[in-house]
């Protein structure tokens, strides 16, 4: 067994989720086309198109390193009984995010933490359970069935929004049950989402197994990825008609996820693992590393941060200021990592008994 150490390219990905998430979450609050409004949690008017599409990467990255470090954790030896502990903190984490940020009832919208949280013993079971073979298929069926899925069990127009008083927040004519939000329509439900992160299994088990990335892997992922993308440029992604209104308002960019969009998000994910393999070791990339070493950590800290930003903003901005504003924000959060690792580092490495590098590799998402 190989003692843990970080994956720099991993960290670079998680690094590129988190500045796709500010973007995407940050941006909603404070931008405005002709920069009048007050800023808040909902859009006045929709963005640029291609400020979604950046954004809309985030959850697609985030889910597919999710499954490189669960491939990673069980190489090292990881029972199942570490990522279900795992699951019920991420479950934790998601209701108190739900019930003091967003003020409605948890477990009912599917945010992204609580389907990370069950991508962990799924992609465990997977990598542990399946033999090679049966892996792709499964893999191929989970993006395959969710346009079935939406056609068949409906897609609501926005999912079913309770506020922790029990008021319902906002009423659709095409409601669905909370059941069918897991499924399918919630934010961030089974189908796709978890599609990506055992896309992420598959690809760190073979990351693992090879040690270090063969030209032969990296020219797939690079001829797959463009592929992908371009397959999901033909099936007509972006396409602003086909979003729901309703979801972009609140920051839910390219919903539901259509074939195009999936076709797509895997190709640009396939494309920046071959390209972040190929960054040599600079300080330029430090930055994103920095990001992508406290991913939970800052998912956290950027909701008290959108606050604060917003509070401060007399006004909405117009979209120069505002990716001025969001790298000043970016700028803060890297700074808020690089205090938290500095002091979760020896606080970890005294729990554990084992040396800070080996304590700092093992981490899937914190």
């Amino acid at each position: 067994m190989l003692p843990a150490v970080r994956d720099a390219t991993v960290d670079m990905l998680r690094g590129i989720a988190v500045v796709a998430m500010v973007w995407g979450h940050l941006g909603v609050s404070i931008f405005d086309p002709s920069g009048q409004g007050t800023p808040g949690v909902t859009l006045q008017a929709p963005p640029p198109l291609w400020t979604e599409v950046f954004g809309g990467i985030a959850p697609a990255l985030f889910l597919f390193v999710c499954g490189v470090m669960v491939a990673y954790s069980y190489r090292r030896g990881a029972r199942l009984s570490r990522q279900l502990i795992r699951m019920g903190l991420l479950f934790v984490v998601g209701a108190t995010i739900d019930v003091l940020f967003w003020r409605i009832r948890p477990f009912t919208t599917v945010d992204v933490l609580y389907c990370i949280a069950l991508a962990l013993p799924l992609c465990h079971l997977f990598v542990s359970r399946l033999p090679s073979w049966a892996r792709w298929p499964l893999v191929l069926g989970v993006f395959a069935a969710t346009p079935l899925l939406q056609r068949w069990l409906g897609y609501a127009d926005y999912p079913t929004e309770y506020t922790i008083w029990g008021k319902l927040v906002m009423d659709v004519d095409n409601q669905t049950s909370i059941f069918n939000h897991w499924i399918i329509d919630g934010w961030f439900p089974i189908f796709p989402w978890v599609g990506f992160a055992l896309l992420g299994s598959v690809l760190g088990a073979r990351r693992w197994d090879t040690r270090r990335p063969t030209g032969r892997d990296e020219l797939i992922a690079v001829a797959a990825g463009a592929g992908l993308l371009l397959l999901g440029v033909a099936l007509g992604w972006p396409d602003p008609a086909a979003r729901s209104i309703l979801r972009l308002n609140a920051g839910g960019a390219f919903m539901p996820p259509d074939v195009g969009y999936v076709s797509a998000s895997i190709g640009s994910v396939l494309l920046l693992l071959a390209l972040c393999d190929r960054i040599p070791a600079s300080r330029a990339r430090d930055p994103l590393i920095l990001l992508g070493m406290a991913p939970l950590f800052l998912y956290i800290s950027h909701y008290p941060l959108i606050w604060v930003v917003s509070g401060l903003l007399s006004s909405r901005l117009t979209i120069g200021p505002g990716i001025a504003v969001i790298a000043l924000s970016l700028a803060v959060l890297a700074a808020v990592a690089w205090a938290w690792i500095r002091v979760r580092g020896p606080i970890l490495e005294k729990i554990t008994g084992r040396p800070r590098d080996v304590v700092a590799g093992d981490q899937v998402d914190s």
